[in-house]
C-alpha cells in the first residue's frame, strides 16, 4: 500500500487555508499517513491560528519566507511515507484527488513525480490568488 505523506507549505492566507484544507482532507478518497506542515514565515497570529487549523504529524515553522522550493523541499525531506504529495493550499481539488493520484502512481511503475493540480477533464481554472475569476468562490 502506497503510504502518502502530505506536505502543505503556507505563508499567511489563513483564509484560504482555512477554506480548502478541510475540505482536500476530506475528499481526499485515500488514507493520508503522515501530514507535514512547513510554514514559511507566516505573521505570527496567522502561525498560530494555522497551527490549531492544521493536524499535522510533523511541523516546521520558519521564522522567514524562505521561497517555495527550500519550504517544500524541508518538508520532504522530513516525510517517511513512501510517497510524498505536495499540494497548493489556494484551491479545493476534486472528489477522490489523492485516490486518483495512487492508483495513477501504481499503474506506472517506478514513477517518479505526478500532477493532477488540473484534471484533465476541466479547462483550466484559476486559484484563489490574483485578480482573476474564482471559480471556487472563495476570496
Amino acid at each position: 500500500m502506497v503510504k502518502v505523506s502530505l506536505v502543505l507549505l503556507t505563508f499567511n492566507r489563513y483564509e484560504a487555508v482555512a477554506a480548502t484544507f478541510p475540505v482536500n482532507v476530506a475528499n481526499a478518497g485515500y488514507p493520508i499517513h503522515e501530514i507535514i506542515h512547513v510554514d514559511n514565515g507566516s505573521f505570527p497570529e496567522n502561525c498560530k491560528k494555522l497551527r490549531k487549523l492544521i493536524p499535522a504529524n510533523i511541523r516546521v515553522e520558519h521564522s522567514e519566507n524562505q521561497g517555495v522550493s527550500k519550504g517544500y523541499n524541508r518538508g520532504m525531506v522530513l516525510a517517511t511515507g513512501s510517497h510524498v504529495c505536495i499540494t497548493g493550499c489556494d484551491r479545493i481539488l476534486p472528489e477522490n484527488w489523492l485516490k486518483d493520484w495512487v492508483s495513477s502512481l501504481e499503474k506506472i511503475p517506478n514513477t517518479g513525480v505526478i500532477s493532477i493540480y488540473t484534471p484533465p477533464e476541466e479547462k483550466w481554472e484559476p486559484r484563489l490568488r490574483g485578480s482573476k475569476e474564482n471559480i471556487n468562490g472563495i476570496d
